[in-house]
């Protein structure tokens, strides 16, 4: 995301009520993303390098 983080451009989308009730899973190597993510609302979290399946399976679990 140019000029923003992940958790920035999450801080803004929840300020956004036509945004807000997006579903979003983070992607990231960070080991400590859990604890910085923890009062966001995400949905889930997957490491990288992430595995297809496991992609394919957090977008249909989130987007039925």
């Amino acid at each position: 995301l140019p000029g923003k983080d992940g958790l920035q451009f999450r801080r803004e989308q929840r300020e956004d009520h036509a945004l807000s009730e997006i579903p979003v899973v983070f992607l990231s190597a960070d080991g400590k993303l859990k604890e910085k993510t923890a009062d966001t609302g995400i949905r889930g979290l997957l490491k990288k390098p992430v595995d297809l399946d496991e992609l394919l399976s957090a977008v249909r679990q989130h987007t039925h």
